[in-house]
Order: structure tokens, then C-alpha cells, then sequence
């Protein structure tokens, strides 16, 4: 073989190794889409459970594998009880509850390896009712009284989080949460002193709320 050729071979071996070496160097489409996948899937359902001021439950529905409808249910119940200040110290009882719906939609993200992030935003819809009254053995009481308070409110929210994947189908983290409402709050009050009959008033009241800062802890079973 002329000298000629075996350059021409020789320069050929060294231009196929460098674009084989190039091919090789750029990662596939399949390993890119493996490093930024999600392991989410269209018509994947998920149940969600919130621990903070509000807890409750929830439902997540998958439309793809980077966005979801939400719709969760919170409530609250508190009970408490104290003495008054007055020389006869008798008890005052307070009770109150609040139930809150929201439907909504969310978009995921990955932010590290097992780590999920999402952005959401929806409406929802709460109530909230107050009562207060004196306990059953307050007959040192000097009057007898009685306050309820009822709300009924409704807004919008906005949330951004972040969650751990323990398994594809276990996750554990946390949400930060703003909202903004308008509602009407009615209150009435029941009183009686000395003699006197009972006397009662009623008052309504618009109300506007905005919620900076809210936090929860969400653990979240995929199926």
C-alpha cells in the first residue's frame, strides 16, 4: 500500500475515535430525563396529611408527572377554661371551631436527588364559630352571661414547599402558605344583671383577613 494511503488511513482512525469520543461525552436524552425525572404520573392519585394550626386531610390527582389538583379539608377545635379576676372568681368556659376547604392546583419541580418541590395556588372557603359562658358551677358568678360568634369567609392562597421522598410512594415535608379572605362575622351576646331580664344583641360585621407566614407539615402516601 503507497505511504499516501496508509496517512489517509491513519488520519480517518484519529477523526472516527474523536467523534466517537464526543458521541460518548454527551449524556443521552434517556440519562437527562432520568436525573430530572419525577416519579409522578398522570391519573396517580395521592392522600395528604397536614400537621399544624390547621390539620386535616386531603386528596392530590396527577394530570401529568408535574402538576396535580388539591383539594384538602382543615379544622380545629379548642376548649379552654380560667378564672376571673373579680373578688367571687368564678370559672369562664370558651370553646371554638373552624373548618376550612381548599381546591387548588400544584406544579412539581425537582430540587435534589429524592427531592421534590411544588408551587400552588387555589381558593377556599372557611367557617369559624366562638362561644363563651360561664362554667357549670359558677353560681358566685355576679351576672349571667353568654357570647357566640359565628364567621363565614372565603379567598384565595398561594403556598410554596418541599418534600423528602422516603419511597416513590412515601413522602414527608413541609409548606409556607399565604391567604387573603373577605367575610361576614355575626356576633350576639346574652346578658343578665341582678333583676333585670335578660337582654340581648345581635351585631354583623364585614371582615377582610390576610395571612402572611403559614406553616405545615404534610406527609403524603402516592398510589
Amino acid at each position: 500500500m503507497p505511504r499516501w494511503a496508509h496517512g489517509i488511513r491513519g488520519r480517518a482512525r484519529v477523526q472516527v475515535g474523536l467523534v466517537a469520543g464526543l458521541v460518548l461525552a454527551v449524556p443521552s436524552p434517556s440519562g437527562a430525563q432520568q436525573v430530572d425525572s419525577l416519579p409522578f404520573r398522570a391519573g396517580q392519585w395521592g392522600a395528604e396529611f397536614t400537621a399544624a394550626d390547621f390539620s386535616g386531610v386531603g386528596a392530590l390527582r396527577f394530570t401529568s408527572s408535574r402538576s396535580a389538583w388539591l383539594i384538602d379539608v382543615q379544622g380545629r377545635f379548642t376548649r379552654q377554661s380560667g378564672d376571673s379576676d373579680s373578688p367571687s372568681r368564678y370559672e369562664i368556659v370558651s370553646d371554638s371551631d373552624a373548618l376550612q376547604l381548599r381546591r387548588g392546583w400544584r406544579r412539581y419541580g425537582t430540587l435534589a436527588p429524592r427531592v421534590v418541590r411544588h408551587v400552588g395556588v387555589g381558593v377556599l372557603g372557611r367557617y369559624a364559630s366562638s362561644e363563651q359562658s360561664p362554667g357549670a358551677f359558677s353560681i358566685s358568678a355576679p351576672f349571667s352571661f353568654e357570647s357566640t360568634r359565628s364567621d363565614y369567609s372565603a379567598g384565595a392562597f398561594a403556598e410554596v414547599g418541599a418534600q423528602w421522598l422516603i419511597t416513590s410512594n412515601l413522602g414527608l415535608g413541609a409548606t409556607w402558605s399565604a391567604n387573603v379572605q373577605a367575610g361576614r362575622a355575626n356576633l350576639e351576646r346574652l346578658s343578665a344583671t341582678g333583676f333585670s331580664g335578660p337582654e340581648r344583641t345581635r351585631t354583623g360585621v364585614n371582615t377582610r383577613s390576610a395571612t402572611l407566614g403559614a406553616f405545615a407539615i404534610r406527609g403524603t402516601v402516592y398510589f
